[in-house]
């Protein structure tokens, strides 16, 4: 079995989209509160950043909604991490969190 870019690249071009089309799926027949549920997450440790105004709480909500769908991807089995990883991969890191950074050294951190 080759394993080299044009096996990628035509394997991909197989699979493309079916992971988002499959959590669109049982996203909407999903009947969790997904705006509470969003709530939580934003309020959870990793995502509350004392001080944080504006365009950084809305920088940290982003961060919380894709910690929502990381989980919920896990709670519908589309993706093989295990359930109740988001927080720890995705807000926590040594020394604080992923978020606080970017809201203290924004060079350093930025996109681009």
């Amino acid at each position: 079995m080759s394993v080299g870019p044009d096996a990628l690249r035509r394997s991909a071009s197989l699979h493309h989209g079916h992971a988002g089309r499959a959590f669109l799926e049982k996203l909407s027949r999903d009947a969790q509160d997904m705006v509470g549920l969003w709530e939580q997450t934003k309020r959870a440790p990793g995502f509350v950043i004392d001080g944080a105004e504006g365009q950084d709480k809305r920088a940290i909500a982003r961060f919380a909604l894709i910690a929502m769908a990381r989980e919920l991807a896990a709670d519908y089995k589309i993706v093989p991490w295990p359930k109740g990883t988001t927080q720890r991969s995705l807000a926590f890191r040594p020394g604080g969190n992923c978020v606080a950074p970017a809201m203290t050294n924004p060079v350093k951190f930025s996109i681009g």
